[in-house]
């Protein structure tokens, strides 16, 4: 993740684009590496490119902790020998 020095002084809107840009790439790498969240898009009809906006993701379906423990593996975006520390509460 590459960080934003210095964000916190810049505008309301400036900061609002910024999120909206890293959603979108958020989105297109959830799409590509998340076997969960490809199929959460698919069987919910939901268009990544259609949510541009902070407001568009009151149109994604909220994760509960039910998936998160029926399908913790799909959750994965890397290979388990990729994975150095894993932390469960």
């Amino acid at each position: 993740m590459h960080k934003q020095p210095g964000i916190v002084y810049h505008s309301p809107q400036a900061i609002k684009q910024l999120q909206e840009e890293k959603l979108q790439q958020l989105l297109h790498y959830l799409q590509k590496k998340s076997p969960y969240y490809r199929e959460l898009f698919a069987s919910n009809h939901i268009n990544i490119a259609e949510i541009r906006s902070l407001e568009d993701l009151i149109s994604l379906p909220t994760t509960c902790k039910e998936d998160l423990q029926q399908r913790n593996d799909d959750f994965l975006c890397v290979n388990r020998n990729k994975i150095i520390e894993y932390t469960s509460t």
